[in-house]
């Protein structure tokens, strides 16, 4: 082990002459893990920190009371951590008992690293009991999910602080095994293997500490282990429908390709599936009524032009799909509104009649209004937005302005989105038509509170955006980057009064300009490619390792070519997926904290006063939008004390 450590250190021979590793005794390090100053931390480059991310793995802890069959290594760790499959250097923390906590409507994970030393384990099992906690309450096993990490190998790293290798992102089901067939889950020697348990507390079990156990086996040999586990259900709840809004692309007929959808019934019941793990996520998807919309009949020769707008079945699918995954938003179909990109645009057009000719008018403005006044009636106008133009050029400013005033003067009521900055040549243009933007949505990097603040006095609201273009030293959505800078992202949201976020895609698994004759196999090439802006087909143009891809097809279905037949299985998540839905409980919490705080003003000492203003310093946490936690135990002491003071406030 020694001559691993000074090699390793030797690596860095410069940069790491002041890090400190505490090591105990034993050929791992067992006892206590390596650790580094934080002095020393923060003079590594970002380059340097990164290697030291994959090739040492000082994070997991043994797990108290656990003996493991003769020549495996069992350890676990927080579920934020990328545990990556071959390190250099091996160190545990001191055994521990595996502990989460979480208030109730929440998902709470942690992961069991399996380490065969000695051989290699022949498919790899594992089951669950129930969670038995006080006054009978009772967690049933149905509500937890096991899944193992897939390996991606990424070979053309996203920046230039990645590195090339074996990054685990997708979370498999273990049941489905190695081909999502079932085939066994080996693991081979000296090489990790986490296991994902997922726990969902639901909403009426009694607060107080669950505890069950998590068996793992070999169906191949005679490894098997007991690990006992407890989960602390804090005494409140979140809310079913989530207060952070979000817009997230989910391409369906991706979805109907790779699941080999025939029928209807088919493409309804997929779908279906991908809705509720989006719900799960607290994610809305930009538009989660694909199958029913709005029938519109132009009548351009009544007198005034106009339209009858039959919203029967788009009323139905809505009713029964947001009573049921209480998604927060959703975009609305403008037909003949026109649009564009910063790469090219087209105007407006209702049948044959362009925008600007009084037929076109007075269709387009009679069709908005019945929008706006439905909406209304159905309850739905503080879901709706209108997503029509996409990251404007100086040069669009004028074109974009327009659209928006026709949309301001025909529905003032139904909010105009836009994915660009409020730079003030462009809020000049909108000024001079007459209108605005209801919500600002720029890339995270681009954010300026000085200018959102302008904005937000005005009464107008900020999401903002992660893609291809946000590389480090920002929070950002790639396989090869920290899973928890997605969960950071939501803290340093709430920082900045930002009341939303967006993703352009989530299940971006194939690109129809470097695949245009196949599908692409998202587990063995994480990398997504760019489509269209001109690009001739089949050129391969990197947008970045996991770019738009935060959801999986199920194992079974990521090579379309080699399968047939319907595939009904569930979506896959991956690693930053759940740290989306981190992220997003954590913003409850704060949401729910900031509301109390609110309303019991009146009942605080200025002692509890000052107690709640140190807890909404989330410095610790991001002390700017390019400086944030690198490990989630800052978090996880921000969320507990957070817990603590809402309990405490409840019951004033």
């Amino acid at each position: 082990m020694k001559t691993l450590k000074m090699r390793f250190i030797s690596l860095f021979s410069a940069a790491l002459a002041a890090a400190v590793f505490l090591g105990g005794t034993g050929s791992f390090l067992r006892g206590e893990g390596p650790q580094f100053s934080p002095e020393a931390w923060e003079h590594l480059s970002p380059k340097e920190k990164n290697l030291i991310r994959n090739e040492v793995q000082y994070f997991t802890s043994e797990i108290e009371g656990v003996a493991a069959g003769e020549g495996v290594e069992l350890s676990w760790a927080a579920a934020d951590w990328r545990v990556f499959k071959t390190p250099k250097i091996i160190g545990y923390q001191p055994a521990s008992p595996i502990l989460i906590k979480a208030p109730r409507n929440d998902f709470e994970s942690f992961q069991i690293v399996v380490r065969p030393i000695q051989r290699k384990l022949s498919g790899l099992s594992a089951s669950v009991t129930d969670l038995a906690g006080p006054e009978g309450g009772l967690i049933p096993k149905e509500n937890i999910e096991i899944r193992y990490a897939y390996y991606h190998y990424v070979s053309n790293p996203t920046d230039a602080v990645s590195l090339a290798g074996w990054y685990p992102d997708a979370l498999v089901p273990l049941e489905k095994g190695a081909d999502g067939l079932g085939a066994p889950l080996d693991v081979e020697t000296r090489e990790n293997q986490p296991v994902y348990i997922t726990v969902h507390i639901p909403e009426g079990v009694p607060a107080g500490t669950y505890a069950g156990t998590l068996t793992l086996g070999e169906s191949g040999g005679d490894f098997t282990a007991a690990i006992p586990f407890s989960l602390e259900v804090w005494d409140f709840a979140l809310p079913q429908e989530g207060r952070v809004e979000t817009a997230y692309g989910l391409d369906p007929g991706l979805i109907f390709r790779y699941h080999h959808c025939g029928t209807e019934e088919e493409r309804r019941e997929i779908f279906d599936k991908y809705l509720r793990n989006m719900s799960e996520h607290r994610i809305s998807p930009y538009s989660p009524l694909p199958f029913a919309s709005y029938v519109t009949q132009w009548k351009p020769d009544a007198d005034p032009p106009c339209c009858e707008v039959d919203f029967s079945a788009f009323d139905r699918d809505y009713k029964r799909v947001f009573e049921k995954y209480h998604f927060n938003t959703m975009m609305l179909f403008i037909p003949g509104m026109g649009g564009g990109t910063f790469f090219d645009r087209h105007p407006g057009k209702i049948l044959d009649y362009e925008e600007g000719t009084p037929e076109y008018e007075s269709m387009f403005s009679d069709f908005l209004k019945k929008l706006e006044d439905h909406l209304r009636e159905l309850g739905a106008l503080d879901k709706g937005y209108v997503y029509w133009f996409d990251e404007p050029a100086e040069k669009d400013y004028e074109f974009v302005a327009e659209g928006f005033a026709k949309l301001k003067k025909y529905a003032p009521g139904i909010s105009r989105m836009l994915t660009e900055e409020p730079s003030d040549a462009f809020c000049a243009v909108l000024e001079e038509k007459g209108t605005n933007i209801d919500i600002w949505c720029p890339l995270s990097s681009l954010f300026s509170e000085e200018a959102a603040q302008k904005r937000m006095a005005k009464g107008e609201r900020f999401w903002w955006y992660v893609c291809t273009g946000l590389v480090h030293p920002f929070a950002t959505e790639f396989t090869d980057h920290p899973a928890l800078e997605l969960r950071v992202w939501l803290w340093q949201a709430y920082q900045r009064g930002i009341s939303g976020t967006l993703i352009w895609q989530s299940n971006y698994w194939t690109s129809r300009t470097a695949f245009p004759d196949t599908l692409q196999n998202p587990y063995l090439d994480p990398m997504c490619y760019a489509a269209g802006y001109g690009l001739e087909k089949g050129t391969r143009s990197p947008w970045g390792n996991g770019d738009g891809r935060l959801i999986y097809p199920p194992l079974a279905a990521a090579d379309p070519e080699k399968t047939s037949g319907y595939i009904a299985d569930e979506p896959v998540s991956s690693l930053r997926w759940e740290e989306l839905r981190e992220g997003n409980e954590d913003y409850e919490m704060l949401v729910m904290l900031r509301d109390l705080a609110g309303r019991k003003a009146d009942l605080l000492s200025a002692e509890e006063k000052s107690e709640l203003d140190a807890l909404f310093d989330l410095s610790s946490i991001s002390s700017a939008i390019d400086h944030f936690t690198d490990t989630p135990d800052t978090i996880y002491a921000k969320r507990e004390a957070i817990a603590a003071a809402i309990m405490k406030l409840s019951a004033k």
